[in-house]
């Protein structure tokens, strides 16, 4: 583990160290489950949304949810969401393909 300092306002540290008393846990157990809970939940909810409507790949999917390609399967299809593999028409392969030559 790597130790990170914050900076807390002198009412949210009271705050924090009561709740960790009451849970008979530390502080820093508190924060990590916090910066878990919301910061990446919220991140994979919007990379999963992102998928969905198109917006992003399978790789892209994985890199942000930070897993492999197979863990992200994997959610898809816990959140019940069809992965796509490749372009689903001719139409959307030349479409890929142009937007291919342009990043280039």
């Amino acid at each position: 583990m790597k130790r990170t300092q914050i900076l807390l306002p002198d009412e949210l540290h009271q705050r924090l160290r009561r709740q960790a008393k009451i849970r008979k846990t530390s502080m820093g157990t508190l924060i990590r489950r916090a910066v878990e809970g919301t910061y990446f939940a919220r991140l994979d909810d919007l990379a999963l949304a992102a998928y969905r409507n198109g917006v992003i790949s399978l790789g892209k999917l994985a890199e942000l949810s930070g897993t492999d390609p197979s863990r992200a399967l994997e959610r898809l299809r816990e959140k019940g969401i069809k992965p796509r593999f490749g372009p689903e028409s001719t139409e959307e392969a030349r479409q890929d393909a142009a937007v291919a030559k342009r990043v280039r």
